[in-house]
């Protein structure tokens, strides 16, 4: 597992200086080129955090891929299962950003070829989603500064919302398409039984210490 420790911005401003996609095309919007350095952040403080986080997606067993096509709550009962559990919200957005709130893990330009992101021919020919994982390590520059990988490229990941009781579920990061695929980006679970080849997690912990 990775320490992370600092302090956390709970609300940022990303300013997107140039868009990737032309006028007309369906990712108009989607994809920022490139941000603003530096990001500003737009709460009255900040929050310390500490704590750990697995360095890459959750791989079950002797796998070499990591784990998909799991419920939340299998998620989270395989991460009690070795005495972890899932990251809350803010834990995997600052392991993703930092303390510079970086828009990518990487940073402030997207490059397309960093992470497992911005992939084509993604459906089978009977309209199913392909299955395009790679093991942990493939892309060795999709890392953060905290030294996390495949945050934004891969799979995307459960996390549970902040301050939620019971624990609400929250899809973070990104897939092999062409989307967003920023640290902020989030999508809540509507469907408690959804399994996806494009979803999967990691655990986090408390820091001893």
């Amino acid at each position: 597992m990775v320490l992370v420790s600092g302090e956390y911005c709970p609300n940022v401003f990303h300013r997107c200086k140039a868009l990737m996609d032309p006028e007309g095309s369906a990712l108009r919007g989607l994809r920022c080129a490139e941000y603003e350095e530096p990001a500003r952040c737009l709460s009255p403080q900040r929050k310390p955090l500490r704590f750990c986080i697995d360095r890459d997606e959750f791989v079950a067993g002797h796998e070499k891929l990591p784990t998909n096509l799991t419920t939340f709550d299998e998620a989270r009962q395989a991460c009690a299962r070795v005495g972890k559990r899932l990251c809350s919200e803010s834990e995997w957005v600052f392991a993703c950003e930092g303390e510079q709130m970086r828009p990518y893990s990487y940073g402030f330009r997207r490059d397309s070829s960093a992470c497992n992101a911005d992939r084509r021919g993604l459906v089978s020919s009977d309209g199913e989603l392909l299955d395009l994982r790679v093991a942990p390590g493939f892309s060795p520059r999709c890392v953060s500064a905290a030294g996390v990988r495949d945050l934004t490229g891969n799979l995307e990941e459960y996390v549970t919302v902040d301050g939620s009781s019971p624990e609400r579920a929250a899809r973070k990061g990104a897939y092999w398409q062409p989307g967003a695929n920023h640290c902020r980006a989030s999508q809540p679970l509507r469907d408690p039984s959804y399994r996806g080849v494009e979803l999967g997690f990691r655990c986090c912990a408390e820091a001893g210490g």
